[in-house]
């Protein structure tokens, strides 16, 4: 499986989306999926999806705007296909949102995962959520050239135990767990939580 980026924004040349995509890859393989124990996922761009064979990728679009209100990027599940959007925002902006998703969507594709918190609690396993206002800078050579390209931090399994220890981002923003509704010290972050009676907040 891979994650396939794609644009529509004229602003955007396909050489930056190049960089953007190498430096998720450099975040997914070296970063996040050591941390997480998982396998990563090639994060790719493309002019065109079409011809890629079906059930091989996620896509997720960049563009000029989005079809749910305020949202800078989201990620979903329906009919069969997960798949992200993207915001354009100027390129140090899109690229960590970017980030966020793919990263999200690598670790819950079908938008389907819970982690208790007590009390008949859920939190979803939203790894980005928490410290979404938090990034840091991956440098990438591609065409003879390096460039710095943002990326979103991310919490680690550490976040999900309460009483583990620090650090529970890759970045260590947070002071406490989820069990204890930990955000980032710099704002910016929230949690999406189930509640016993099924309603999400």
């Amino acid at each position: 499986m891979e994650i396939a980026f794609t644009e529509n924004v004229k602003e955007l040349p396909p050489s930056e989306l190049a960089f953007m995509c190498a430096a998720l890859n450099v975040q997914m393989r070296e970063h996040f999926t050591p941390k997480w124990l998982e396998e990563p996922w090639p994060v790719k761009s493309y002019k065109d999806i079409k011809k890629l064979p079906l059930g091989s990728f996620w896509p997720i679009s960049i563009l000029p705007m989005l079809d749910i209100t305020g949202a800078a990027g989201y990620h979903t599940w329906e009919a069969g296909l997960s798949y992200g959007r993207v915001r354009w925002e100027g390129l140090m902006a899109t690229s960590v949102t970017a980030s966020h998703e793919a990263l999200e969507l690598r670790m819950d594709p079908l938008c389907n995962r819970w982690i208790s918190i007590g009390g008949g609690r859920f939190v979803a396993l939203e790894i980005c959520d928490p410290c979404e206002g938090d990034s840091y800078e991956i440098e990438v050579s591609l065409f003879g050239q390096k460039k710095k390209v943002m990326v979103s931090d991310f919490v680690l399994p550490s976040y999900f135990v309460k009483g583990a220890a620090r650090p529970y981002t890759y970045l260590d923003t947070i002071d406490e767990t989820v069990h204890e509704r930990g955000l980032s010290r710099n704002g910016g972050g929230y949690l999406i939580v189930r509640n016993p009676d099924g309603e999400v907040i």
